[in-house]
């Protein structure tokens, strides 16, 4: 994108705003792709079945180790849609299921 042979001063500025703006969020892009990668390798070398989980991401694996790592050392993963909020007690002291849906105590 570039401004007319003969824009004014102030229409130049704005394409050359516009320019280093786009190469900006590019290189920005390209850095945030280069963390992600680096924290699935983090999180493959702590945890490397938490991946595999359906709707866990890099960025969500790595909140939850960091979290509480220790949960996730055990070959079996604890974290699953059954699994997550369930028994958490009330003030009443009854038990409720965290998660949405039918009979969850909100």
């Amino acid at each position: 994108m570039r401004a007319r042979n003969h824009a004014e001063v102030a229409e130049r500025a704005v394409f050359a705003v516009m320019r280093d703006l786009a190469a900006r969020s590019r290189s920005l892009a390209a850095d945030a792709a280069r963390y992600e990668q680096e924290l699935a390798e983090l999180v493959c070398a702590l945890a490397p079945t938490l991946l595999e989980e359906v709707g866990v991401g890099p960025i969500s694996a790595a909140k939850l180790l960091a979290c509480d790592p220790v949960r996730f050392k055990s070959e079996e993963l604890p974290l699953t849609a059954g699994a997550i909020g369930k028994g958490i007690e009330k003030s009443s002291g009854e038990e409720y299921d965290q998660l949405a849906g039918a009979g969850s105590a909100r």
